[in-house]
């Protein structure tokens, strides 16, 4: 009966273990992919910006601060980041290649990534 008790309670410590390490191991990987994918090792913004984007009447998401990283829905990305930059109090100045210019009266802004595909767009200034 205790050799028994024993190995049960042996098993479920090891049960444990082995979750606790896998969980471990699926957060590292998920906060890598997230940074290299988004630039934001944040997964749960991350995660939070890309369900609000997919399944929500949401145009655009910031999911970093610095450097500033917005996801936005694929269809009429530019028309949404000229809106996204209006917002902000910056007018549209000139694009050259995928580097968007955007100015206010105090300074000028660049927009240095553009990433479009079929799920969301991807803008970063640096």
């Amino acid at each position: 009966m205790f050799k028994s008790r024993f190995l049960l309670v042996s098993i479920s410590l090891k049960i444990k273990i082995l979750i606790i390490i896998c969980l471990f191991v699926f957060i590292v990987i998920s906060c890598m992919v997230s940074y290299v994918e988004f630039g934001c090792a944040n997964i749960i913004s991350v995660g939070i910006g890309v369900g609000k984007i997919m399944f929500f009447y949401v145009e655009y998401v910031e999911i970093q601060k610095n450097p500033q990283v917005v996801i936005a829905k694929p269809n009429g990305a530019k028309d949404n980041q000229k809106k996204y930059m209006d917002s902000k109090g910056f007018i549209f100045k000139e694009q050259m290649g995928s580097m968007m210019f955007f100015e206010n009266n105090m300074y000028t802004q660049q927009l240095v990534s553009f990433y479009l595909n079929k799920y969301y767009s991807k803008w970063i200034w640096r």
